[in-house]
C-alpha cells in the first residue's frame, strides 16, 4: 500500500495515497501500513557470574528511518511475539540493539 510519512514532534503520521475501504462490522481491522525490511546482525550474550541465561540481541544499522517513537514498543522475531521493551531513541547511536531472546545455558 503507497503510503507517505509526516514527522510532527510527538507522533509520525502516515497518509495513504490511495483510496482504502473498511468495511463497516464489530470485528477489528488491521491495515498494514508498511513492512519495513532491516539487515541486523546477531549475537549471543552473558554474563554467567550474574545470570544463568544467554541473551539473543540484535544489532541494526540504518535504523533512523524506521519512524521509531519513544515509548512501549512490542517485539516480533521470525513472525513469532518474544516480549515487549521500551524504547528510547535518543539513547541509541548509529546502531539499535534489541534483546530478543534468552535461553538457559547455565546451571
Amino acid at each position: 500500500m503507497p503510503v507517505s510519512v509526516s514527522e510532527n514532534q510527538t507522533n509520525f503520521t502516515f497518509n495513504i495515497d490511495i483510496p482504502y475501504d473498511i468495511p463497516s462490522r464489530q470485528q477489528p481491522i488491521t491495515a498494514v501500513l508498511q513492512t519495513p525490511t532491516i539487515k541486523a546482525s546477531y549475537q549471543y550474550s552473558s554474563v554467567p557470574k550474574f545470570s544463568e541465561y544467554a541473551y539473543l540481541v540484535a544489532s541494526m544499522t540504518d535504523w533512523q528511518g524506521l519512524n521509531l517513537l519513544n515509548g512501549d514498543a512490542n517485539l516480533y522475531f521470525e513472525n513469532n511475539y518474544v516480549g515487549t521493551t521500551n524504547l528510547d531513541t535518543k539513547a541509541f547511536g548509529d546502531t539499535l540493539k534489541l534483546s530478543l531472546e534468552k535461553m538457559k545455558v547455565f546451571r
